[in-house]
This record gives C-alpha cells, sequence and structure tokens, in this order.
C-alpha cells in the first residue's frame, strides 16, 4: 500500500501531478483537473499530523497506510511508519533513522512527542546512512 498515491510518501518538493492531461471535450477536462487535485491535496500532507501513514498507534501492519513497528522498548504502544534508506524517504516532518532497518521516525521539532502517547521522548539519533544525529520522537 506504500505507493497507494504516488507522492504521498515524498517531501513536499517532490510531489509533481504531472502533465496535464489533453482534453477532447469538456468533461473529459474536468475529471482530469479533479484528478490532478487530488493527486496533489495527497502531497500536502500537514507537518506534525499522526495518522495511518506515520504516528499512529498500531499492533499490526493493516492498522497503518504500509507498516506498524512493534518495539515495546522504540516504539511503545505500535508506530505507523514507512521503511527507508535516506531522509528523502519520508514526510517533510520526519527523518530516516537507523532503527529497525531504516524507519521514518518524526523531528521533534514539528511534533510534541508526548502526543504519540506514553513512553515517547526526544533523543538523538544517527539517521541511516550516517548523514549525523536528528532530534526525534523515539521510546524510552
Amino acid at each position: 500500500m506504500r505507493n497507494r498515491i504516488a507522492c504521498r510518501h515524498l517531501k513536499p518538493v517532490g510531489c509533481v501531478a504531472g502533465p496535464p492531461a489533453r482534453a477532447v471535450h469538456y468533461h473529459g477536462g474536468v475529471k482530469a483537473l479533479a484528478f490532478s487535485l487530488l493527486v496533489l491535496a495527497a502531497c500536502g500532507r500537514d507537518y506534525g499530523q499522526i495518522d495511518k501513514f506515520i504516528g499512529a498507534a498500531c499492533t499490526r501492519d493493516a492498522d497503518c497506510d504500509d507498516r506498524c513497528y512493534v518495539n515495546s522498548n522504540t516504539f511503545p504502544g505500535g508506530f505507523c511508519s514507512v521503511a527507508c534508506s535516506s531522509n528523502n524517504d519520508c514526510p517533510g516532518d520526519a527523518v530516516c533513522v537507523d532503527k529497525a532497518g531504516g524507519v521514518c521516525l518524526f523531528l521533534c521539532t514539528e511534533l510534541n512527542c508526548n502526543d504519540l502517547g506514553p513512553g515517547w521522548q526526544c533523543r538523538d539519533e544517527d539517521t541511516l546512512g550516517g548523514s549525523g544525529k536528528f532530534n526525534v520522537c523515539i521510546g524510552d
């Protein structure tokens, strides 16, 4: 389900609806415009938003848009997120942290970690690929 909407998981600069469809007649043009607006709206995820894409509590993958990370120490209560290999794979309010093979976690500057539930806190963690440390929401 990761690519359900083509650019939902990309940072906002990566969201492009693509070339406009040629309208043969009025109704076709309206449909193309409506589709383009839908794709662009999916790219405009609010920063610090807890949802089934990233941040919601979970117990199994079916609870999330992509994957449920369950480790009581690292992800208290379960954590919906996406696997990543670089920060470009994460939404703009998250970075790719070197946990669980690479997982997008919220930056503390974008979200109050307490909003994720008990056991969550801000800590400096290494990013995957060694691009430095970032202050992210993670378990105790």
